[in-house]
């Protein structure tokens, strides 16, 4: 058997760079969307708030459209509040890891001992 590394399977030279086309809005911004969206048409508000979508982009940000107007209590109450406004994905409390401060404690110790 020959050592050594695999053959490459990109010929360019390894991973490609990311990159970032996706772009969540934020609360206030989807508000401000269903709010124009109750009062003109779909094709209005594709053409003012999406001016440059075409093709499938322009027809996800259509579905996201009708989700937040199917969402429209959730999205009225996380678009209005200072808290929440600025945000893009809301995390439910008690969604997280949280550990208490003894725990917190002892495995600060545990690892501290390890690096002695």
């Amino acid at each position: 058997m020959g050592r050594g590394r695999r053959p490459r399977v990109n010929q360019n030279g390894g991973r490609r760079p990311n990159q970032f086309k996706n772009s969540t809005p934020t609360y206030e911004h989807r508000l401000q969307i269903v709010r124009f969206y109750a009062n003109n048409s779909m094709k209005e508000t594709l053409a003012r708030y999406f001016p440059d979508a075409q093709g499938t982009t322009k027809e996800t940000k259509r579905k996201s459209i009708h989700l937040s107007a199917k969402n429209k209590a959730n999205t009225e109450r996380l678009g209005s509040t200072n808290a929440t406004r600025a945000m893009r994905k809301l995390r439910e409390v008690g969604t997280a890891t949280v550990l208490s401060k003894e725990t917190e404690l002892q495995l600060v110790t545990w690892i501290n001992e390890y690096r002695a």
